[in-house]
């Protein structure tokens, strides 16, 4: 099953910034947190050494028991140049192939990753950038990419939704524009090659998670989730927000911040905390978790008290019944200690079983994606440590290792050692 969060990688498409730019490491080693690159080996014909997908993973999904995508950055942590890389597997991991699209850089874009076949990379450009948004697409693995001029060309911020090979939607807010940007659908029904405007919201007033906020179900039915919930039911054209039962214990007055939808099937779910202020302090309750099995229609409270404010954590649904909870460092350390411990639950979420899994000592997970119960993929990351005495909002985290597993995330190996799923 696809993952709810899309990957907004670290990839620059020939676009917005300067096609030949890099980032270079300071020769003094890698950053605090990054495992060291292992040795490299060659890729496909025409491309660079890169590093194996293991050393210096940054993004990555996993499609079914045998294929998947993976954003690996070469050169990480050393002197030389980074340089991202789009690497296909089609034998869980044995072995890796370059699909990159050409004069690929590092960067922001968007990826939606349908199956071992069919993927799009979009590059959002804004108006100052004097260049305009594009989108790759490419439907034999990476193989050959085909780019597509986009009818809006500067771009603020953009997420995409593909429902199959051949019918998909992007959400796109203009650039310039006020500080509450009208939000725009287009959509496709010929794989992305060409673009229709299909709706728009006159005002989305919170800024875009950097976990995929947009999310179609199926070819009429969608959501848009920024701290508000947007849901549509005729492929985009109208938009209504999304009516969610109050809890007893949240006073009428509260407001809510709705974000990380994830769907399976004919469910989706997502996260909400509420918060309140009284006189002039300002309550925040979050944890409150909201499941839908109508494709978004109505609207149940699954569960409480799931997410404290930190870490918080993120859910991976793998059919209508595996719910997968993950903790979520966001790239900061965590005041009392790194788990190794996650959740899954199979009612989903009426009961939870805490695993606690056997990763190497100093490490912890950092991302995950399953393709069935049993089998999936996580990067794991160096624990990072701060001086006492010193405040270090940010380290360690990606990129990291890629492992797997073939038994639900008890146990981890490096990916494509053990055979799983061949």
């Amino acid at each position: 099953m696809r993952r709810a969060i899309a990957l907004l990688t670290l990839l620059s498409v020939a676009g917005c910034a300067n096609p030949s730019s890099t980032i270079v490491a300071s020769a003094s080693g890698a950053p605090t947190g990054a495992i060291s690159p292992p040795t490299a080996i060659s890729t496909a014909t025409g491309r660079p050494p890169f590093t194996d997908p293991g050393g210096a993973v940054f993004a990555m999904q996993r499609l079914d028991d045998r294929s998947g995508w993976a954003l690996v950055l070469s050169g990480y942590g050393t002197a030389r140049e980074t340089v991202a890389h789009l690497m296909i597997t089609d034998d869980s991991g044995a072995s890796w192939r370059d699909g990159t699209p050409a004069s690929i850089g590092v960067g922001t874009a968007v990826t939606d990753f349908l199956d071992k076949d069919h993927a799009w990379v979009l590059q959002p450009c804004a108006a100052d950038s004097g260049l305009s948004s594009s989108l790759w697409r490419t439907s034999d693995g990476g193989r050959h990419w085909t780019t597509v001029t986009l009818p809006l060309t500067a771009i603020f911020e953009a997420a995409m939704s593909f429902v199959g090979p051949e019918v998909g939607y992007l959400a796109l807010v203009p650039d310039p524009g006020p500080d509450n940007r009208p939000t725009i659908f287009d959509a496709t029904a010929d794989g992305g090659a060409t673009w229709t405007r299909v709706g728009m919201v006159p005002e989305v007033p919170q800024s875009w998670p950097p976990e995929r906020p947009f999310v179609f179900l199926t070819e009429d039915d969608g959501l848009l989730v920024t701290g508000t919930a947007l849901q549509t039911h005729d492929g985009g054209g109208s938009w209504t927000a999304i009516d969610l039962p109050r809890p007893r214990d949240i006073p009428a007055s509260a407001s809510s911040d709705i974000h990380d939808p994830v769907t399976a099937g004919s469910a989706v779910m997502v996260s909400v905390q509420f918060y309140w202020k009284t006189g002039d302090t300002y309550t925040y309750a979050p944890g409150y978790e909201y499941i839908s099995r109508d494709l978004g229609r109505t609207w149940t409270l699954a569960w409480t008290g799931a997410v404290d404010l930190y870490p918080k954590s993120v859910v991976i649904a793998v059919g209508d019944s595996t719910w997968f909870r993950f903790p979520d460092y966001l790239g900061s350390i965590p005041g009392d200690g790194y788990t190794k411990d996650f959740s899954v639950t199979q009612d989903p979420g009426l009961g939870w079983t805490t695993v606690t899994a056997a990763l190497p000592t100093g490490t912890h997970f950092d991302a995950e994606s399953f393709s069935s119960a049993l089998e999936g993929w996580a990067i794991i990351s160096k624990d990072a440590s701060c001086s006492a005495g010193m405040s270090c909002p940010y380290s360690g985290g990606l990129p990291g290792q890629l492992v797997e597993t073939g038994d639900g995330g008890k146990t981890w190996q490096i990916a494509g050692t053990t055979g799983s799923g061949s």
